[in-house]
Order: structure tokens, then C-alpha cells, then sequence
């Protein structure tokens, strides 16, 4: 029943976005009016078979515009991901230092809310090492949601991208061909949640779907209703992270988090430019791969803006993987320091 009043929430603020010409309306909208529901007390969930083939659908709607050059392209990507993880180092020793000095966190909560992803791996790790384990969580879950508000705004703001439309005029997905690539990326995600990939059942539809459409197995795209429906419960999915958080708790995060995600949003905007500079992708491709928001969230945008889905998807598995051994490191060290005080 909670899931069902979170998407009916969610489908109202998609609604209300679309009727305002908000940028990515599905998607922003829901994320907007589930995350106020959810401080004012109303308990907002997704459950998790819905939330896993809303991912799949995602990925098998995104992977719909592979470039067939996308090998070709690919040779130009270690430019970008070396930009990108120096960016990623940039912000998680700026951020510890803003944390840290300003806001007076410890150095373990500091680093651990600097991180630009990968919540789940910065909770156990924040518990292991006795960070405030609430402020950081709900300071990762404000640098998801304004990422995702930001991201559409700054878009709309400089270029002339349509971030209203989620319309596709090719020819649909037969009843029978969806069922099937629905199944079978579900039980991809499976297989690769068994192994701890992340954004697993979202690989999935995309492997799978590249796999139909390169084999012409599945001809057509999914329907508009279904990809549309996947962006509202993501959106409630990003929305419902605040439930259960007190205001008083929100209220003492929402500035910190806000700040250093304006922060980590010029700092991307910066690199995505000058590694346009040095490369053939857009401006605006770049910086989707490289923003620090959720996989599936850049993910969803980057299908809106047209980029290539392997490239945007690439660079935040990348991310999450850079951020392990990031995270480790500097964990590591401050682990050093601390016994060498004493």
C-alpha cells in the first residue's frame, strides 16, 4: 500500500511538473513532491520489485539509442574518465576540508559525505568506522535529489535541449517482445546483483536490449507509458530516501548538503568544458557522464538530451568503482593519523 500511495504521489507531482513546463517534469516532479511528503510524515516507499523493473525498463529504454559508433567514439573516453576522476579526487578532499572546517564534522563523517556516490558502500563504511552515519545519509540523499532538480535546470538554462519531451515516434515493442526483454533483463539483473554490480537491474535492460536490437530480436522501442512510468517511480524512489528524517534533521543538513553539491556542480561544469575542448563529445554530454548524481538518474537524462547511453552509463559505473578505492584510501589514512595522535 505505501508504494502505491508513493507513485500515486508521485504521478500528482509528475503532473503538476508538466503543467508548470518544468524540465524533465517526470522526473523532477516526483522527486520534488514525495521528498515533501515525506518530511511532513507520510511514509513514502518503493518496493523493491518495482523499483528493479523500473530500473530495468530504464535501461532497456536508454539502451534504444546505441550509436553504432559508439566503439569508434569510445578510444576518445580515457580523456574524459581521467577528467572526470581527477574531478572526483578534487571534490572529496575539498569537501572534507569544507565539512571538517567549516561545519565542524569529524574527518570520517567529513570524507564519507564529500563522496560524490556509491550511498550504500559510504554507509557500511560510515558504520564501521563510527561516522555519523544519519547526517551522512541524508546529506548524500540532498546532493542526489538537487542534482537531479539541477541538472534539467542548468540544461533548459543554457541550451536549447527540450527536456519536456519523453516522445519517441518509432514503432513500439510488441506486447510479446516486451514481456520477454523485460524477463530476461530482470534475470540479468539478477545475476549481476549476485555478483554486487551496481545499478545492476539497469545494466540489464541495457544489455539486453542492445542484444535485441543489435540482433534485431526485439524490433521497436518501449512504449511511452511504461518509460514514462519508470521515470515517475524513480523520481519517488529519490523522494522517499527523506522518509523517516525529522525536519529538525533535514533542516540541519539541507545547507551543507546544498552548498557542496552547488560546489560539485560548478566544479563539473568546469571540467565537462575543457574536456570538450579536448574531445568531439558535447559540452552537455560531458558533464551529464561526469555530474555526480545517480547512475540511473544521469542515466534518464542523458536519454533525454539524445547522448549515447554506453558512454553516460560507462562513466558512472567508473565513477563507483574509482570511489571504492578513493574511499579506502583516504579511509585508510585517516585510520593512520588517528593512531598516530594517540
Amino acid at each position: 500500500m505505501s508504494t502505491i500511495i508513493t507513485v500515486f504521489i508521485g504521478i500528482i507531482g509528475a503532473g503538476l511538473a508538466w503543467v508548470m513546463g518544468a524540465p524533465a517534469p517526470f522526473l523532477t516532479g516526483s522527486a520534488t513532491l514525495v521528498t515533501l511528503s515525506a518530511l511532513i510524515n507520510i511514509k513514502c516507499t518503493i518496493s523493491i520489485p518495482v523499483r528493479n523493473i523500473s530500473f530495468a525498463i530504464i535501461g532497456i529504454s536508454t539502451a534504444e539509442g546505441l550509436s553504432s559508433k559508439v566503439f569508434e567514439s569510445s578510444l576518445t573516453w580515457p580523456v574524459s574518465l581521467i577528467g572526470m576522476c581527477l574531478s572526483i579526487t578534487l571534490l572529496v578532499i575539498l569537501g572534507r576540508l569544507i565539512f571538517q572546517h567549516y561545519f565542524k564534522l569529524d574527518r570520517n563523517t567529513s570524507i564519507l559525505a564529500s563522496s560524490p556516490g556509491h550511498l550504500s558502500y559510504v554507509l557500511s563504511l560510515s558504520e564501521d568506522i563510527s561516522g555519523n552515519t544519519v547526517m551522512i545519509s541524508v546529506i548524500q540523499s540532498i546532493r542526489v535529489l538537487t542534482l537531479t532538480l539541477a541538472v534539467p535546470g542548468t540544461i533548459a538554462l543554457f541550451t536549447d535541449y527540450n527536456m519536456m519531451s519523453t516522445v519517441s515516434s518509432a514503432e513500439v515493442l510488441s506486447h510479446l517482445h516486451l514481456g520477454i526483454i523485460v524477463g530476461f533483463s530482470t534475470l540479468i539483473g539478477l545475476a549481476l546483483f549476485k555478483f554486487k554490480i551496481p545499478a545492476a537491474f539497469l545494466l540489464g535492460g541495457m544489455i539486453c536490449s542492445t542484444l535485441g536490437h543489435g540482433f534485431d530480436l526485439t524490433p521497436g522501442v518501449v512504449p511511452n507509458a511504461l518509460a514514462v512510468s519508470a521515470f515517475i517511480v524513480l523520481g519517488s524512489l529519490i523522494g522517499s530516501r527523506f522518509t523517516g528524517v525529522s525536519f529538525y534533521t533535514f533542516k540541519s543538513c539541507v545547507f551543507k548538503g546544498t552548498l557542496f553539491t552547488s560546489i560539485s556542480l560548478f566544479i563539473s561544469i568546469i571540467v565537462a568544458f575543457i574536456i570538450s575542448l579536448l574531445t568531439d563529445f558535447r559540452l552537455i554530454e560531458i558533464l551529464i557522464a561526469i555530474a555526480p548524481g545517480g547512475l540511473e538518474t544521469m542515466v534518464v537524462m542523458g536519454r533525454l538530451v539524445g547522448a549515447d547511453p554506453a558512454f553516460i552509463a560507462f562513466h558512472h559505473l567508473a565513477r563507483l568503482f574509482f570511489l571504492l578505492i578513493l574511499l579506502s584510501f583516504m579511509i585508510k589514512k585517516e585510520k593512520k593519523f588517528i593512531i598516530i595522535s594517540i
